[in-house]
């Protein structure tokens, strides 16, 4: 990770991660959880490299304390008025997508599957 380093100096972010919870009934069991929240470190790139219909893709590094930065990306909406409650929904999707995955790898298939968000 951090192979190239984006410029700027580290700001402070809130981080929000979606944590699933096990159980509750089958169709359901990755789709619920809690949000956590953290203060991290990071560094966003000016120019988006991607974009699909509905988001701007940027890249980021997440700053450890140590210095050491760890690649993410961070999708912005097109859309200037998009609602805050979107983006949750839709990690919240994504994360239960990623679950699903690993489930299905569980059942000793010919070929795993994997979801990357």
């Amino acid at each position: 990770d951090g192979a190239v380093i984006i410029p700027g100096k580290p700001e402070r972010a809130l981080k929000h991660e979606f944590v699933c919870k096990k159980g509750g009934p089958p169709e359901y069991k990755f789709c619920q959880g809690d949000w956590a929240k953290s203060v991290v470190s990071c560094v966003i790139d000016d120019i988006p490299f991607s974009e699909g219909a509905l988001r701007q893709v940027y890249r980021m590094q997440i700053v450890a304390k140590d210095g050491t930065r760890h690649d993410v990306v961070a999708k912005v909406s097109k859309d200037p008025n998009e609602e805050r409650s979107t983006y949750y929904r839709d990690v919240q999707a994504q994360m239960c997508a990623r679950e699903w995955a690993a489930e299905f790898n569980n059942q000793s298939v010919p070929k795993p599957i994997d979801f990357v968000p």
